[in-house]
């Protein structure tokens, strides 16, 4: 067996996979965060890479390993996996128009000299609002703390500068509100998450799941690490259901919408739907205390130890595969290519490999001629990540969206000039190359030691490694 061939499967070289493990292995080591998840989507098939801890120190029981379906906290990813959509479905469904002003929908927003400010420039950034305030420490209502949001004056004229802005998230997700007459989790369950099948996706925590969830900051309130519970402030004051930040996630949700959006707007196949002739791809996912699972074809192997960094190649006799996976070490990490040949060997990973019965791919290109169902049209889709802030000096965004070239842009040296994506505050990151039929989730909870920590480095590294292992694009 090549040890080659699961990576081929996707149109990647391994040794660019490698090296993108490698980085996460060492900022691991470095102690810049205790796990993180690498999600990969190219020609419609999905990889994934687990390393580390999720909660290396809980309140109760013993630490949590990270897995392909641990749930992150996405901070600001939230503005374009729950608002945008939403917005952009009021604009194609001809409720509101970019032009719209905010204050029609929402009057009190009109305070303070701030009657003419639009919905498209509160997607840009460009509206003037200032990008934060204090919310949480007033001991402030939840009426009082709208309030503060919607009447908050001006920071700089409107149109004349990109700063971004959490003010003009939690409006959009106002507006959203208004005119779709539902909560925001409510409204983007029904009509982003569950016809993408993004499960587990969620503004609403639950406390029976738990133990899913990565770790974030440790909370003097909260006397432990935020788990489960929104880290950023404003949010939580809010009760976590507001635009700019409050989602929770894992990377194959985020790789679905990411999907969405290389399809323009299309709904992907469900998966296990595959083109006739094309590989059936599983995924191998080491849970632990967790056998194999003969219903789904998928090969589990079990560890109790702490997880190791190693890259394998594992192949399970019953359910061929050929697949990345994290192989599990007694105690301390180690950084190794190996073959595994049984099922039975200890890993801690997931990634794409040949099986029998069920199916990790979303859609081949080939696939994409008729999706029936769309999230957003192809004019939104497209609109979304044209150049909307090219008369601002060093500004380069879409509606929502980082482009390439813009100040805040984490695509890395190799993605195309039609790259585009979001970071979050906690670690995290989405990126997407239409170009490569790419698109890169990084969740880190790099806040867990306290907010000085940076994976802006680790972006560039993973983002370079993944494009740098496109094969052949087409």
């Amino acid at each position: 067996m090549n040890r080659n061939e699961g990576a081929e499967r996707l149109g990647l070289d391994m040794n660019g996979l490698q090296a993108a493990c490698a980085a996460v292995n060492r900022a691991i080591d470095a102690g810049i965060m205790p796990g993180a998840v690498l999600g990969v989507l190219h020609r419609g098939e999905t990889w994934f890479y687990a390393a580390g801890f999720a909660d290396p120190d809980p309140k109760q029981g013993e630490p949590a390993a990270v897995h392909k379906d641990t749930l992150y906290d996405c901070a600001s990813i939230t503005k374009v996996a729950v608002t945008l959509p939403l917005i952009l479905q009021l604009v194609d469904e001809g409720r509101i128009t970019l032009s719209t002003k905010a204050a029609d929908i929402v009057p009190a927003f009109g305070a303070s000299g701030k009657m003419a400010i639009t919905v498209g420039e509160l997607l840009t950034h460009t509206s003037g609002l200032a990008a934060d305030m204090n919310l949480h420490s007033h001991g402030w209502s939840r009426e009082q703390m709208w309030d503060a949001v919607l009447t908050f004056p001006l920071s700089s004229e409107t149109g004349m500068n990109v700063v971004y802005s959490d003010l003009g998230y939690l409006t959009l997700g106002r507006i959203a509100e208004e005119l779709l007459q539902m909560p925001l989790d409510q409204a983007v369950r029904q009509r982003v998450f569950e016809p993408l099948g993004m499960l587990d996706s969620t503004l609403t925590p639950s406390l029976e799941q738990l133990g899913r969830y990565a770790a974030t900051e440790y909370d003097e309130e909260f006397q432990g690490h935020l788990c489960g519970v929104v880290h950023d402030e404003k949010a939580r004051a809010l009760g976590g259901v507001c635009g700019h930040a409050g989602l929770f996630a894992t990377a194959g949700d985020l790789l679905r919408y990411a999907h969405m959006w290389l399809l323009e707007g299309a709904v992907p196949a469900p998966s296990g739907q595959t083109d006739e002739g094309a590989a059936v791809l599983t995924d191998i996912e080491a849970d632990a205390g967790a056998a194999s699972n003969t219903e789904t074809g998928t090969a589990v192997a079990a560890e109790a130890s702490s997880p190791a960094h190693s890259l394998s190649l594992a192949a399970e006799a019953s359910s061929p595969a050929h697949s990345l996976s994290l192989a599990a070490g007694a105690s301390s990490p180690a950084h190794s290519l190996s073959l595994a040949a049984e099922a039975s060997s200890p890993a801690h990973s997931l990634s794409p490999a040949a099986g029998a019965s069920s199916s990790a791919r979303i859609q081949s290109p080939a696939a994409r001629a008729s999706s029936p169902a769309r999230i957003l049209s192809l004019a939104a889709a497209r609109t979304a990540i044209k150049p909307h802030t090219a008369a601002i000096p060093g500004a380069n965004r879409g509606l929502g969206w980082v482009l390439k070239g813009d100040r805040m842009d984490a695509s890395g040296d190799w993605m195309s000039e039609r790259a585009y994506g979001h970071t979050g505050f906690t670690g995290t990151s989405l990126w997407i190359d239409p170009a490569y039929d790419l698109a890169v989730v990084l969740l880190t909870n790099r806040v867990y030691g306290g907010r000085s920590s940076s994976v802006k480095e680790l972006r560039v590294q993973v983002h370079n490694a993944i494009t740098g292992a496109v094969r052949d694009p087409n």
